[in-house]
């Protein structure tokens, strides 16, 4: 297995990885039966990521095959306002707001076209002490080796040199192991919200 930078050809099987791995650390498991459009939480978690032009997308691949990614930006704020401009407003004109109704009785589909028309920000002030972000994601083969931590260990690395001051992710608040993983690598955390947390580390020379 080895990384190299995500292509656009790579989305269809990075959106498989999404939803194959989407009920990872959930206490209510969000598997992949809860939705009936599979690339529904593809086009929330990946796509965007895939097409910024100034993202650090990254494949894992297993004998040509993608089988996990590390998707980052740099700069929250400017993905924010391109995602505003460019990716949100198709996808909101295919995938109708749910029903003003508690998110207990959304199917997944309504949650996640929920966060297509509403999606959550952290504060000003966090995004400039954390401006960047990223989220990963291996399929349960690809785990276990080190991949993971390595490519996570560039990404810092990589963000250093750009003298980008931190860096920020979120993860679901009963992922215990995942959080384990991201506090040994020097993140900890910064705010809280409905059932997820949010993780920082501050980025120096």
């Amino acid at each position: 297995m080895h990384w190299r930078l995500a292509q656009h050809e790579d989305q269809d099987a990075l959106y498989a990885v999404c939803l194959a791995t989407a009920d990872a650390g959930y206490e209510d498991p969000v598997d992949a039966t809860r939705f009936e459009d599979e690339q529904i939480l593809g086009n929330v978690f990946v796509g965007p990521y895939v097409h910024y032009p100034d993202a650090l997308a990254f494949t894992l691949v297993d004998e040509g095959r993608p089988v996990g990614y590390l998707l980052a930006v740099p700069d929250t704020h400017q993905f924010n306002v391109w995602s505003e401009e460019q990716w949100w407003p198709i996808l909101r004109a295919r995938y109708p707001r749910p029903p003003q109704r508690t998110p207990e009785v959304w199917t997944g589909d309504q949650w996640a076209a929920d966060l297509i028309h509403s999606p959550t920000t952290l504060t000003t002030s966090m995004i400039e002490a954390y401006p960047a972000h990223f989220h990963i994601d291996l399929l349960a083969s690809a785990r276990g080796h080190g991949h993971a931590g390595d490519q996570v260990r560039k990404l810092l690395a990589l963000l250093t040199s750009a003298d980008i001051p931190g860096v920020h992710l979120r993860m679901a608040s009963g992922n215990a192991n995942a959080r384990s993983f991201y506090e040994h690598l020097g993140f900890q955390e910064i705010a809280t919200m409905a059932g997820e947390v949010v993780l920082g580390a501050s980025l120096s020379r």
